[in-house]
């Protein structure tokens, strides 16, 4: 008979957490040998000190040390997913617009014509302008200054 075992751990850090998956990856269920990290062992880790079952060596020095062939086989194993994309830098070409200067060409296009700029916020998806975000600026002040030009033409 199969039994299933669902357990959550809570770690301090993503550090705390690799240590003790590299402590524990060699750990199977069907092991007769598994141990069970007590709460004792985990304190122990947390606070830097020896760990109650090997108290000549610390928690920290342990798990700083060179990790034994098993966890280089789950470090191996967890490169295999990609690491995170590098922030793509921001466009050198684009200019930097700040609120008050996206806020004059509004009021602007809404002297002239404030259903252009209902119309306007309708078609970007948004209540206010003051909801976008410092990078949406710029783009947000091209189509209000599109949308000025448009209604001066007609």
């Amino acid at each position: 008979m199969m039994s299933q075992v669902t357990m959550t751990f809570t770690f301090a850090s993503e550090n705390d957490a690799l240590a003790f998956l590299s402590r524990n990856t060699p750990t199977v269920a069907a092991d007769p040998t598994a141990r069970v990290l007590t709460d004792a062992d985990a304190a122990a880790d947390l606070a830097g000190t020896p760990r109650p079952d090997n108290p000549t060596v610390p928690a920290k020095a342990a798990a700083t040390s060179k990790p034994a062939k098993p966890a280089k086989a789950a470090a191996a194993a967890a490169p295999a997913e990609a690491p995170a994309p590098a922030p793509a830098p921001a466009p050198a070409a684009a200019p930097t617009v700040e609120y008050p200067t996206l806020q004059k060409a509004v009021f602007e296009l809404a002297a002239k014509n404030k259903p252009a700029v209902t119309a306007l916020l309708a078609e970007m998806g948004i209540e206010s302008f003051k909801s976008l975000k410092p990078e949406q600026y710029a783009d947000a002040l091209a189509k209000v200054q599109a949308k000025a030009a448009e209604i001066e033409v007609a």
